[in-house]
């Protein structure tokens, strides 16, 4: 590569220095052409002199002032570019002058040439480059690093750090597969099926922690367990084991009946038909009881269902 930039480089200064005889004038031809529009556009402009180095050119709307002793165009064109403007071009030729000969320096041909006075030395073959004495310097030799190879090849500065086209997935809930909870996923899921966290029966209200009121709404699923005002004897129920309590249900009765029977023997009512039509008002008073809580569970669990599935989709 080093070869090829030296052969660039002799090959364009040869070029140049060429170039330069091609000149028809002392200035170069992009600032010659520069020159020549402005002339032209000097021919609408109006001059007035102030007798010393003082003008005030006219251009349409615009008065712009001029000081050939100082080089200065109200403009800025002069002094920025090195280029007589279209206002400075007709300042000299009212003065008499050749605006070409007040054009910067570094338009000219001996400035440019001055550019290119400096040539390359051709070099042999570096087979018949002289030997030397000297010890040879050798390259540092490859260290192994402590960690692991990378694999990635490093980016340069002008390559794109992120692939086009793939959104991130940051600021995204994750889901849980196993359960349908936001938060976690199925590796840090704690829900275990068939385990005795989850409710045995459908009477109790629902929580928003167990995922199967997420699934489907409760009551729809599976009936009530046990109602109070049906006609299956006691006796033929599941018994319970000694440490599980009573049901809110039977408690409920019990504690009805005991109140009946506390006001009925206040009033003198202590017979048996007194006593079966109060325990069956007890019965249909927690019935309905219960029956309001159940359509309040279902109401509770539609509404979570419609929210699962909001969340889903």
């Amino acid at each position: 590569m080093l070869e090829e930039i030296r052969h660039k480089i002799m090959d364009r200064n040869v070029e140049m220095r060429k170039f330069v005889d091609t000149w028809i004038s002392d200035i170069s031809p992009m600032a010659s052409l520069a020159l020549e529009e402005n002339k032209v556009y000097a021919r609408d402009c109006q001059v007035r002199f102030n007798g010393q180095f003082g003008y005030e050119i006219l251009d349409g709307h615009y008065r712009h002032i001029i000081d050939i002793r100082k080089k200065t165009c109200i403009c800025r064109t002069w002094q920025l570019r090195g280029i007589p403007s279209q206002h400075v071009v007709l300042a000299y030729q009212h003065a008499g002058q050749d605006p070409e000969d007040h054009v910067v320096h570094w338009y000219r041909k001996d400035t440019f040439m001055k550019a290119y006075n400096y040539f390359i030395q051709p070099i042999p073959n570096m087979k018949m480059w002289p030997h030397t004495s000297d010890i040879v310097i050798e390259p540092p030799e490859p260290k192994q690093m402590p960690d692991r190879p990378p694999k990635c090849r490093r980016k340069s500065k002008d390559e794109p750090r992120k692939k086009y086209g793939k959104l991130s997935r940051r600021g995204i809930k994750m889901t849980c597969s196993k359960c349908h909870q936001q938060g976690h996923n199925n590796k840090a899921c704690k829900y275990v099926p068939g385990s005795s966290t989850q409710p045995a029966s459908s009477s109790q209200p629902a929580s928003s922690s167990q995922p199967q009121s997420l699934r489907q709404p409760i009551g729809y699923s599976q009936p009530p367990s046990s109602s109070v005002g049906s006609s299956q004897p006691p006796s033929s129920r599941q018994p319970r084991s000694c440490s599980q309590p009573p049901s809110s249900d039977q408690l409920r009765v019990q504690q009805a009946l005991e109140k009946a029977g506390k006001s009925g023997e206040k009033r003198g009512r202590g017979d048996d038909d007194t006593s079966s039509i109060t325990r069956g008002q007890c019965e249909e008073e927690v019935g309905e009881e219960k029956e309001h809580q159940h359509q309040h569970e279902e109401t509770k669990g539609q509404r979570l269902w419609d929210l699962a599935s909001t969340l889903m989709i």
